[in-house]
């Protein structure tokens, strides 16, 4: 796991609840906005293309994109349930406490922590690769 796939995992790691919020609602809130036609005036073809089609397709793929890091979290946290390791990840990025509370919290010591933390990123690395999104 390169330094740059370890900070794009904490950072969906970190946005795990608004991603899973965008992902249910990203889709409803698009079609209100941008998906109809607006028959109030004349239309006119600009473009070789049709922009609601294109508009449809980025929607969902932005929202297959954060379902999938919604996914990958909760793959990774299944994978440690029962164990410490379960506790430290909702511990760090649902409840967002700091290192040293994790550790108090935890009983763990800094290396054990860090070997966990690395852990806990390589599976959800191997995840996210199995997804296509690294």
């Amino acid at each position: 796991m390169t330094r740059q796939e370890r900070r794009q995992i904490e950072r969906e790691f970190f946005n795990y609840k608004s991603n899973r919020e965008q992902a249910a609602d990203y889709v409803a809130s698009s079609a209100l906005n941008g998906f109809a036609i607006d028959y109030s005036h004349e239309r006119v073809q600009a473009s070789s293309g049709n922009s609601v089609e294109r508009s449809l397709i980025n929607a969902i793929s932005k929202e297959e994109r954060l379902y999938r890091w919604c996914v990958v979290f909760q793959k990774t946290l299944d994978k440690y349930r029962w164990e410490q390791k379960d506790k430290l990840i909702i511990k760090k990025y649902i409840e967002r406490k700091p290192r040293w509370r994790i550790m108090n919290e935890l009983s763990l010591a800094e290396p054990t922590y860090h070997r966990w933390l690395t852990d806990i990123l390589e599976t959800a690395c191997m995840w996210a690769k199995e997804f296509d999104l690294l």
